[in-house]
């Protein structure tokens, strides 16, 4: 029966051929039988035959449109079926007699015109068909793109019927489909409806957030890479990890509607895997990175110098000689000065760790055809992009002239140094800094964005040679277990959205979503959160750090009442450095209303400056 269904779908697929090279978009029945494997002459007609019996089985008349179709008959109003199908006028004639639809109609197939309403060429022919004006014409079906949009562009009046999506409001009963637009919103309201009848009472706030506010934001952003990649054309993309993995995902299921679009690949990198081993001197930049100038964290001396490969033991001389005992942790100016030092005087073996690991990091880049391509493109969350601009200078330094455009769900202004690199980036949410009032929502809620876009693998450390294979290595997860398991639910949550788009929207490639489309959904979550939302990923502990996983800080956790009595500017100073300051309030004053007036109150609407809003970048 496989083989059966595998020739019978390749018999299709080389009718459609054939049909396309004579300048038809559709075939009959016939003429996929004539393209199936040679059959003895007696077996062909049997098949057919069996298909079209299969059809009578599996039919059946939906209950809402066969009682408007009485009405309508009853009232003396024209009815016509208008369908795309292989199967011939008779048939589909037959078929709707033995479902109850008895008639009197006219029955209209694209397989006897060769065009098809997904085209939208079929309208007009049946309107001539019929010796009305297309606008004469009420069509109903439940095909948002064949059946409302196509039909309205050839002036024919689109109805579509959405029974399992939302409800429509007083004011649009009665009214016909609106554009692109209007579908799509209503698409976005419906599906989540959908999807959350179709779960658990007890549904997490994993998938709720996946399919309302992910689901739309993956769909829209990789719609938008694809109209980018259009006009650039780049031999190939790098989705690159953690936070392209998803991205991927979504771009696998669209590349049937966007034959042009390039090859992808995963590329397994981070910050710290491109950027140290490209390190040839300890200048101010090199130092700040080594040092983690942007770390909220107070971290042992001993896990920065593990994290670029140095045993601390064989290092304490050093440190002592610098003041800093083991154990120490570093905060405050003083003590990141005398890490600077340490790290200083250690210059010689911190250069040799990164020219050695250089070497396997070249050696996997060659491996992935990143040295190969003339035009690749990037895509990742982005902010300020520092995996652009390490990638950029391993392949300047291998002389390797290529174009690299970067493209994100949202960049800062310091994405303004890739112009000394030669690429470009260009950001879909924000764009160097703007809009300014979205870019301060997003930034005050960056952790809520990268919990949305995480795969379910620790960052990358560094590159091994296994047996003429390099390997990335990457960290344990560690603490941050809990957070990649939230990341995942919420990503296959979010999926289920961008299946059921897609699908609604038939054969067509989907309906863009923009910018305006999705954002208001993220940033409520990010602005004004719940408290069931608040309490639970304000628990979550991210990755934070160059490159380190045993140590973090929850997105969003005040202390309690008693200890802000006790120590009032304690509260306020982690409300400061907390990664999620809107959730941080929800917390602490338990009631939404609350916590947004108080954001005001502390200034936390105040214009945004990229100075002191911008993001961590530690992944």
């Amino acid at each position: 029966m496989r083989a059966l269904l595998y020739a019978r779908r390749k018999a299709e697929t080389l009718a459609r051929r054939h049909a396309w090279a004579e300048g038809r978009e559709e075939v009959t029945l016939d003429e996929i039988y004539a393209n199936l494997a040679p059959l003895p002459p007696d077996v062909g007609p049997g098949l057919r035959d069996e298909e079209l019996a299969t059809e009578r089985d599996v039919c059946y008349a939906n209950p809402t449109i066969l009682a408007i179709y009485r009405d309508m008959i009853a009232s003396g109003t024209s009815v016509a079926f208008v369908s795309d199908t292989s199967l011939s006028e008779t048939s589909l004639e037959s078929l709707l007699f033995e479902k109850g639809y008895s008639g009197p109609h006219r029955v209209f197939a694209s397989s006897a015109f060769g065009t098809t309403k997904a085209r939208g060429k079929l309208f007009p022919l049946v309107a001539s068909r019929l010796g009305v004006q297309p606008s004469e014409i009420w069509h109903i079906g439940d095909n948002s793109r064949s059946d409302v949009l196509q039909a309205r562009r050839a002036g024919v009046n689109g109805l579509w019927y959405r029974p399992k999506l939302r409800a429509p409001t007083y004011r649009e009963r009665g009214k016909a489909a609106g554009d692109e637009r209007g579908i799509a919103k209503s698409l976005m309201s419906g599906i989540p409806q959908l999807l959350s009848s179709e779960s658990s009472a007890g549904e997490s706030t994993w998938r709720a957030i996946g399919i309302t506010v992910a689901g739309p934001l993956y769909l829209g952003f990789t719609q938008w890479l694809m109209g980018k990649l259009a006009d650039v054309v780049p031999d190939r993309i790098y989705f690159c990890s953690r936070d392209g993995r998803i991205v991927q995902r979504v771009y696998e299921l669209l590349r049937k509607f966007y034959p042009a679009a390039p090859p992808a690949s995963y590329l397994m990198v981070s910050r710290r895997s491109l950027r140290f081993p490209t390190v040839e001197r300890l200048d101010d930049p090199a130092l700040d990175m080594l040092c983690g100038n942007h770390n909220r964290l107070w971290m042992p001396v001993e896990t920065y110098l593990t994290r670029v490969g140095l045993d601390p033991w064989e290092c304490r001389t050093a440190m002592l000689a610098h003041g800093l005992s083991p154990g120490t942790l570093i905060h405050g100016a003083e003590k990141r000065r005398k890490l600077r030092g340490l790290f200083q005087t250690l210059e010689s073996e911190v250069l040799r760790v990164a020219r050695r690991e250089r070497i396997a990091l070249v050696r996997y880049l060659e491996q992935e055809k990143c040295l190969d391509a003339q035009r690749l493109a990037l895509c990742d969350i982005g902010w300020a992009g520092s995996l652009q601009m390490g990638l950029a200078s391993v392949l300047k330094s291998e002389h390797r002239a290529a174009e690299i455009a970067g493209y994100y769900l949202g960049t800062g202004g310091e994405v303004r140094q890739l112009a000394g690199t030669g690429g470009t980036a260009a950001g879909w949410l924000i764009d160097v800094g703007e809009p300014e009032d979205r870019c301060r929502i997003l930034y005050n809620g960056t952790s809520i964005a990268e919990l949305m876009f995480t795969a379910n693998h620790g960052t990358v450390r560094e590159y091994r040679d296994e047996e003429g294979r390099v390997i990335p290595i990457l960290e344990q997860l560690g603490i941050e277990a809990t957070y990649v398991a939230a990341a995942e639910a919420t990503q296959a949550a979010g999926l289920e959205f961008v299946d059921r788009y897609l699908k609604a929207c038939g054969d067509l490639p989907a309906i863009d979503l923009n910018r305006d489309d999705v954002f208001p959904a993220l940033a409520r979550l990010i602005e004004r959160p719940t408290n069931l939302e608040a309490n639970t990923i304000g628990e979550l502990i991210p990755l934070n750090g160059f490159g380190n996983a045993l140590l973090g800080e929850p997105i969003a956790k005040p202390p309690s009442f008693w200890q802000s009595v006790v120590n009032p500017s304690r509260t306020l100073a982690k409300f400061r450095q907390a990664p999620w300051r809107s959730g941080f309030l929800v917390r602490f004053f338990r009631i939404p209303r609350v916590a947004s007036a108080a954001m005001t109150i502390l200034g936390s609407r105040q214009r945004f400056r990229s100075s002191s809003a911008k993001p961590d970048n530690s992944r």
